[in-house]
């Protein structure tokens, strides 16, 4: 993965949790989060393919290509790791 890349979703999963909740509530709230700082695993995969999905689309934008390798999804996962807290205290409110 690019810094670049790595800088963006830095800032989508940091700065959109609200925005991410948002489209997480499109299910039902409670098959996607445990508790205020915890997502269920049903929660912390729809939260992967969002940012795997954002990912996808700046890399075809920038190279013409939107293929992902192992270690960007693993990049993506621990983006979501460290962020779970926040997008689960957004689904929760």
């Amino acid at each position: 993965m690019e810094q670049y890349e790595r800088e963006f979703l830095e800032a989508v999963a940091a700065n959109l949790a609200a925005s991410i909740a948002s489209g997480m509530r499109s299910t039902t709230d409670e098959d996607l989060f445990e508790d205020e700082t915890t997502l269920t695993a049903a929660g912390r995969m729809w939260a992967r393919g969002y940012l795997t999905g954002r990912l996808s689309i700046v890399r075809s934008g920038t190279t013409g290509n939107p293929n992902l390798s192992a270690d960007d999804l693993e990049a993506v996962a621990a983006l979501i790791d460290q962020n779970e807290s926040d997008i689960a205290a957004q689904l929760y409110g």
